[in-house]
This record gives structure tokens, C-alpha cells and sequence, in this order.
């Protein structure tokens, strides 16, 4: 049942109907309660249904800390979608500062290059490096 609700959201939310995708991907999360991923996909859909109030209280439920926390995890897709979700509400504001920390989770991960390389050549690890040299260069080619 819980492929069913979660197909059946991905395909409303292909359509173009978000109240419907997240009314299922709600159903869906109430069938297991301890998983993470539909916990993630409910919070989603409801900041493309434009209900964030609910969408963040449903994304509480595995964070301790309070929404500081997103930021400290570099959940990128959670500031991504409640910053989409503010700007369709006209809370400019709040979507940009959500927005913004997109762009400073960037910023951290071009700093930790450095202290990656430092790391790769005092261990030899010469393989870690070139996949994250990879890995980076795609990083800004993201749909994010």
C-alpha cells in the first residue's frame, strides 16, 4: 500500500496536482511512521501544495533542534523547496533567506576542497580526491 500512495503522488505531482500528491504522500508516511524518506517526500509535496506551516511540522518529526538543524545537516533540498513554497506565497523574504543558504552550503563545499586535498595527499589517497574533483565539477549542473 505504501508503493501505491507513493506512485500514485509522484504521478499527481507530474500532472500538476499538489494538494492530491500530497494528500498521498501523507497517506503513505502514516503507514510507517519511522521512515525517514516518506517523511522527506510528505514534506515536499506539502511545500508544493503550498502548506508549509504542516510541511515543517511533519519535517520536525526526525530533527531535534528546530530548523536551525537543516542548515547545520546541509539539507539543501528542504531550503530549496520551503524557499520555492515562501516565494509562491509572497514571503520574499523568508524564500530569500532560505535561498541563501543554499548558496552558503555551496560556498562550505568549495572551502572543504582544500581541507579535502591537504587530507588526500598526506594519505595517499589519491583516488578520494579525483572523484571529488569529479563530483564537483557537476555540482553546479544540479537541478537542485
Amino acid at each position: 500500500r505504501i508503493d501505491a500512495y507513493s506512485a500514485k503522488s509522484k504521478i499527481l505531482d507530474a500532472v500538476g496536482d499538489y494538494k492530491g500528491a500530497a494528500e498521498m504522500a501523507e497517506n503513505a508516511r502514516k503507514l510507517d511512521l519511522a521512515d525517514r524518506y516518506l517523511n522527506c517526500r510528505a514534506s515536499m509535496a506539502l511545500f508544493k501544495a503550498l502548506q508549509p506551516d504542516r510541511a515543517e511540522e511533519i519535517s520536525q518529526m526526525f530533527i531535534k533542534g528546530g530548523n536551525n538543524n537543516f542548515y547545520d545537516m546541509q539539507a539543501t533540498w528542504y531550503e530549496m523547496e520551503s524557499g520555492h513554497c515562501y516565494a509562491e506565497l509572497g514571503d520574499y523574504a523568508r524564500a530569500l533567506k532560505r535561498f541563501r543558504k543554499v548558496e552558503e552550503h555551496y560556498i562550505d563545499f568549495i572551502d572543504d576542497q582544500y581541507d579535502f586535498f591537504v587530507y588526500c595527499t598526506h594519505k595517499h589517497t589519491l583516488r578520494a580526491y579525483v572523484d571529488m574533483i569529479r563530483m564537483m565539477d557537476g555540482l553546479h549542473k544540479s537541478d537542485i
